[in-house]
């Protein structure tokens, strides 16, 4: 699964769908701008962020494609499937109290939440469950370190700090047994502009 602007528009993003080798992309959403693909537990179905009307909810659509669901109708961003399938764990912002920041657990098809915890204030858009299901791991908002945050409301703890590194993204292999992280240098350039009006 991956989001592109391959459908020809460079405002426009979608999810798509590949087989391992690269052969048969088919196109999943025709939203403005979807991201955050993640698949259902069942493999049947696509868990991802539908930014309407500049509100990003949870959408469902068919592994094959067809007319999405709704999942949430409140701002909800990054979700993650519990290791045994069960429960969807989501972000969510209070738009009008922007310090009002909270993780949502909600069963895997969807409904009202089962638990709410505050969003740690380090948070910083990237979160996996835990391979043991007792805690969300997430990257924090300075992109060099990934946090552990245990699910019976205890603060959250550092696993994994880099330096001199930009942590993109992490995620766990199918078998939860080895994490993997996307990261590089940290850079950035001067550049002078002349004739400006």
């Amino acid at each position: 699964m991956f989001q592109s602007c391959r459908n020809g528009s460079d405002r426009t993003f979608n999810i798509w769908r590949v087989d391992a080798d690269g052969r048969n992309r088919t196109q999943l959403t025709r939203g403005t701008y979807d991201s955050e693909p993640t698949f259902s537990p069942d493999g049947e179905s696509v868990i991802y962020v539908a930014n309407e009307e500049h509100l990003p909810r949870l959408r469902k659509v068919p592994i094959d494609g067809g007319e999405p669901v709704p999942v949430t109708e409140e701002f909800s961003q990054h979700p993650t499937f519990s290791p045994d399938g069960k429960v969807l764990a989501y972000y969510r912002m209070n738009q009008k109290q922007r310090d009002q920041r909270h993780l949502v657990f909600i069963p895997a098809q969807g409904g009202a939440p089962i638990k709410t915890l505050p969003a740690p204030k380090n948070f910083g858009s990237v979160m996996q469950w835990a391979p043991a299901g007792d805690s969300l791991w997430y990257r924090d908002n300075t992109l060099t370190s990934i946090w552990v945050l245990p699910l019976d409301g205890t603060p959250p703890s550092l696993l994994i700090k880099l330096s001199n590194q930009t942590l993109s993204t992490f995620s766990f292999s199918q078998d939860r047994r080895r994490l993997v992280y996307s990261s590089g240098p940290q850079l950035s350039d001067v550049v002078l502009i002349t004739r400006f009006n």
